[in-house]
């Protein structure tokens, strides 16, 4: 440890520095989804997206269904690729 701390002694303030901006990056990597999710949960009306996966009929699916589109299938692994870029189906 001695041996460490001898080389770093010099360099004291740039270890800070460094440690420093380290500690604010993994913050802000660790703040970034939650921001996420509260804005998404904004964006539904204030729903949690727990609710929306709970539903297959849910308030975004009828809001859709009431622009006349038209509900393919109750998960993305179940539509075909093909059928996703057809207008008026979601």
């Amino acid at each position: 440890m001695k041996l460490i701390l001898q080389f770093l002694k010099p360099h004291w303030k740039l270890t800070v520095l460094t440690v420093l901006l380290a500690v604010i990056d993994v913050g802000g990597s660790l703040f970034i989804p939650t921001l996420a999710a509260h804005l998404l949960n904004q964006g539904t009306s204030g729903i949690a997206f727990e609710e929306l996966l709970r539903s297959a009929n849910n308030e975004l699916v009828r809001a859709a269904c009431a622009e006349g589109r038209l509900a393919l299938a109750y998960n993305c692994s179940h539509i075909p690729e093909v059928l996703l870029d057809v207008p008026g189906c979601f």
